[in-house]
Formats: C-alpha cells, structure tokens, sequence
C-alpha cells in the first residue's frame, strides 16, 4: 500500500495536508485482479496499515537517543464506493518522514531515517 500511494509521487508535491488518493485502477493492475475483487483487496490493505504503526526511537521530539514513540501510519481513511477509491492521511509525525519513506522503498537504500522509523511494524 506505501509503495502504491507514494511510488508515482514527486517529493516536491508532498503536501502535509493532503489526501492520497488510491483508486481501484491502478491497484488492479499492481495486483492483477478484476475490479471488484481489487477494491476488496484495496479496502483490506487500508484498513490494515490504518491499524499498523510506526516507531520512531531519538527523533524529532526525542529528548535522548533511547527514546522510543509510537505513532499511527494513518490519522484518516476514507472510503469511496462511488469511485471505488480509498484516501489516506498520514499521521503528522510520519508526514514528517514521507521522502525518507519514498526513497527506502523505491531506491531500496537504507539513509539514517532507517535507524529511528521502523517502516514495517
């Protein structure tokens, strides 16, 4: 789902407020499914990382390095039956991180977000 919302995405145009949309045509085609069972696919994928969350150990609001917080990946998901689309908000905290997050999973590196986000909790 990460790499789907944020693989086609310029990081000049992240915007803190915005709404990343996912629709049920590109989705079918990364999953190679037909409509329906895509927009289920898709449903589950958004609810899921909607309960996952991220920790981050010394970052921005750390005091000390052995600080550890947690924060949801989401602060909102929103479903459209009528475009068969889902839209996610990211949480404030990981708007924070969202390049860092777009080049770990393009480019596959490792840049030093990776020692305070763990992206697959």
């Amino acid at each position: 789902m990460l790499s789907l919302t944020l693989s086609d995405l310029n990081p000049e145009d992240f915007n803190l407020d915005r709404i990343y949309p996912v629709s049920v045509d590109s989705f079918s085609e990364f999953r190679c499914q037909n409509a329906e069972d895509a927009y289920e696919t898709l449903i589950e994928s958004a609810s899921a990382l909607f309960d996952k969350f991220v920790m981050i150990r010394g970052g921005i609001e750390a005091q000390t390095e052995d600080e550890i917080e947690f924060y949801r990946w989401l602060s909102q998901l929103r479903y459209s039956d009528k475009t068969y689309s889902v839209g996610l908000i990211f949480s404030n905290m990981v708007k924070l991180y969202l390049t860092d997050i777009q080049e770990i999973l393009l480019k596959k590196t490792e840049p030093s977000v990776q020692k305070e986000l763990d992206l697959f909790s």
